[in-house]
């Protein structure tokens, strides 16, 4: 079962991401800020990352800025409700796989995440 990371400070978009991805047969693991991102990444292994940009504390830039130093960072799903053309190249630059603007279409979502889990081996398995 593929372990998904979502990082994202509204508490009502952590739960639907949750919901989503479990129905989907994701094994899922909140984070509400990038500091408690950044030290689930040091504990375990994930297949994919949903991240959100705006973030208090720590935001998505620098998480994606830290996780460019992990000798293999999971793939990243960048979520956001404000991201223009220069925010998608910032992305690409800072390493993200994926973006997607919120509001978005579930089964796109849903798409763009079992992309990212394919990308980095993990086929939906036990595993």
């Amino acid at each position: 079962m593929p372990t998904v990371l979502v990082v994202d400070d509204e508490p009502d978009i952590l739960l639907l991401h949750r919901l989503t991805l479990e129905s989907a047969g994701h094994r899922v693991v909140l984070a509400a800020d990038g500091v408690t991102a950044l030290e689930r990444m040091s504990d375990q292994h994930f297949d994919a990352v949903v991240l959100d940009v705006r973030m208090p504390v720590l935001d998505g830039w620098q998480v994606l800025e830290r996780m460019a130093t992990y000798e293999s960072p999971p793939p990243v799903l960048v979520v956001s409700a404000h991201l223009g053309a220069d925010d998608v190249v910032k992305a690409q630059r800072l390493g993200a796989a994926d973006w997607i603007n919120k509001p978005f279409d579930q089964e796109d979502f849903l798409r763009r995440v079992a992309n990212l889990v394919q990308m980095n081996g993990q086929t939906g398995g036990d595993g």
